[in-house]
């Protein structure tokens, strides 16, 4: 049996981009591990997805995608697309559960890494026992120098500073901790012997 990591991003192309990346760079300090990517349909546009899975699948063949099902949104949710994702990731839990299950037929999964906004499924990879971690990008903010300028469009720029140790988590700043795990994650805070939050260094 093979061993699988499974990574769970949110919809849109820059979440699944980074995990994709962050999959690449786990295969290459891990080249005998097969990755098993799990893709969600928004109830929202996106753009499309598929002719980036389609590169990324004709290109390595150790990693592999799988789409849940579609979910249908209730009609009372926000129209904010933050709301609807962390919703849209809560009410596809059993669509989660099923995936690791099925995928633990062929593959022993040594943990997943999920998105932020994938944090409903912490609960499933509790129930299944898989080691779970989350994967932050923005993290990264919290690595660059201090004089390092900051901007975002129709904002005034910001110096780096402002957001050393900006993100707090269970009593140190994030980037101040570090973990014997794969390299290029950096881990912020432990939420429990199986799960952490990480991000890129």
């Amino acid at each position: 049996m093979e061993d699988a990591i499974v990574l769970y991003p949110s919809p849109a192309i820059g979440h699944l981009i980074a995990m994709v990346e962050l999959g690449k760079l786990l295969l290459t300090q891990y080249p005998s591990l097969s990755v098993k990517i799990l893709i969600t349909t928004p109830p929202y546009d996106t753009g499309s997805t598929a002719p980036y899975i389609n590169r990324v699948s004709a290109a390595n063949n150790s990693i592999t995608f799988h789409r849940l099902p579609t979910i249908s949104l209730p009609p009372s949710v926000s129209p904010l697309r933050e709301t609807l994702s962390f919703e849209l990731h809560r009410l596809n839990n059993p669509h989660v559960h099923q995936a690791l299950v099925s995928i633990s037929e062929t593959s022993a999964v040594r943990a997943i890494f999920m998105d932020f906004f994938c944090t409903p499924a912490l609960s499933v990879a509790a129930e299944l026992n898989v080691p779970a971690y989350f994967f932050m990008t923005p993290v990264l903010l919290t690595s660059l120098p201090s004089s390092t300028s900051l901007s975002s469009i129709g904002t005034p720029p910001k110096p780096g500073v402002v957001f050393n140790g900006a993100v707090e988590g269970d009593g140190h700043r994030v980037g101040e901790k570090w973990a014997e795990i794969p390299m290029g994650c950096q881990e912020s805070s432990v939420r429990g012997p199986n799960q952490a939050i990480l991000g890129t260094t």
